[in-house]
């Protein structure tokens, strides 16, 4: 990267301690669609186009006090 700009779009989702391992899969399946909108909305992208930012989206789903599962989600072209 040569000016070494970034963004970052953080989706944070929450399951309780006793969340099965199903349940944390269906709150991250939620979160990459959600993502991928949010970066591809008009207003967004033409402000990381105008400031040349590099764009990263990460998926984030805490169990309990607990990561349980961190993702950088890829926006397909």
């Amino acid at each position: 990267l040569q000016n070494g700009h970034h963004a970052y779009f953080v989706e944070l989702k929450y399951v309780k301690p006793s969340a099965s391992d199903q349940e944390v899969e269906a709150c991250y399946q939620q979160s990459v669609p959600q993502l991928q909108q949010y970066a591809t909305s008009h207003s967004f992208a033409q402000e990381c186009q105008a400031h040349d930012w590099t764009l990263h989206l990460v998926s984030l789903v805490v169990r309990g006090w607990k990561m349980a599962r961190l993702e950088e989600i890829y926006l397909h072209k």
